[in-house]
């Protein structure tokens, strides 16, 4: 969004707001043509796309410019970015980008306006890297050192069967065990490096799993009977819930749940309760600053009851 100056044949200037909603293809020509490479320090990548621009669509323009309507028509963009590598955690990016549509989302007339209207303008931004934070562990039983000792010893003993065979052609049983025994000492150092990279990828998902847990908060607040407004310790808790949750990921959705006991009253009344506490968390959260985007809020019926036996008069955030 942003907005254009133009100036019409009798030099009036004319300020008019745009929106420009458009999907754009990338292509990272550097590493295409000259392939990755960890430490290029110019990347091009050229981009083009489409979407639909509107001017004009303020009261307070239309007014100025004697135009009491929305103007707007499909559009073509285009541009480059041009990303400078200065350290490893730097990059410094040059957008040249512009646009082209038909002259009429343009309200500005004058005597040198052609059949197309077209924008260019530049963009600088940086981008930080964050850097890996990993750590390993060994398989169960084995370590890193226990598998290169294995194969080590499959190595040797494959080395030392072939020496025996040309001086020894006599111990003919004693190298068919020697060759046994060096194939079930490889077998031994593929299992443990398998059971290594297995023993990691268990390690790398828990990490993952760890992490998404530790960034997508749960909670619970319980009410009393036929309330589902908040006191002073619910509202407390729902403070530190939103703190935490703008802190963790920003597309994570989270679930509002809200539950009555139906083991007394009417259904109706019950199944209202219900949704009336889910709404009075909603938009607690909302008002704390917590996007409306990431939270939905239902009310759940008889057959969903989040404990057994009565007191279900709760509303869960997950």
């Amino acid at each position: 969004m942003g907005a254009y100056n133009n100036f019409t044949d009798d030099l009036t200037k004319m300020t008019w707001p745009y929106a420009f909603l458009h999907a754009d293809l990338m292509l990272n020509l550097s590493n295409w043509i000259g392939g990755y490479k960890e430490r290029r320090v110019y990347y091009a990548i050229p981009y083009v796309g489409m979407g639909y621009f509107a001017s004009n669509f303020t009261d307070g323009t239309r007014a100025i410019n004697s135009i009491p309507v929305t103007m707007g028509n499909f559009a073509v963009s285009y541009g480059l970015i041009n990303k400078f590598r200065v350290s490893n955690s730097v990059d410094i990016n040059l957008n040249l980008k512009g646009l082209v549509s038909m002259a009429d989302v343009n309200p500005t007339v004058n005597a040198n306006r052609g059949t197309y209207f077209n924008g260019l303008d530049a963009t600088v931004g940086i981008t930080y890297r964050f850097g890996k934070r990993d750590f390993e562990r060994g398989a169960s039983g084995y370590t890193q050192a226990d598998v290169d000792a294995l194969k080590a010893e499959a190595e040797k003993r494959l080395a030392q069967v072939e020496a025996d065979k040309v001086a020894k052609e006599d111990l003919s049983n004693e190298l068919a065990q020697a060759q046994k025994d060096a194939s079930a000492a490889q077998q031994r150092a593929d299992q443990a490096e398998k059971q290594l990279a297995d023993a990691q990828a268990e390690l790398e998902a828990l990490k993952q799993q760890m992490a998404l847990d530790a960034a997508t908060p749960e909670e619970t607040i319980f009410f009393d009977f036929e309330v589902w407004g908040l006191d002073a310790v619910d509202m407390t808790t729902l403070k530190e819930l939103a703190k935490k949750m703008l802190a963790g990921p920003k597309d994570y959705v989270y679930t509002i749940t809200g539950y009555a006991d139906f083991t007394t009253g009417a259904r109706s009344n019950n199944i209202a309760i219900a949704e009336k506490r889910a709404q009075s968390v909603y938009d607690y959260l909302v008002s704390l600053g917590v996007p409306a985007a990431q939270l939905t809020h239902q009310g759940a019926g008889p057959d969903a009851q989040p404990f057994t036996g009565r007191g279900n008069q709760s509303v869960t955030i997950k």
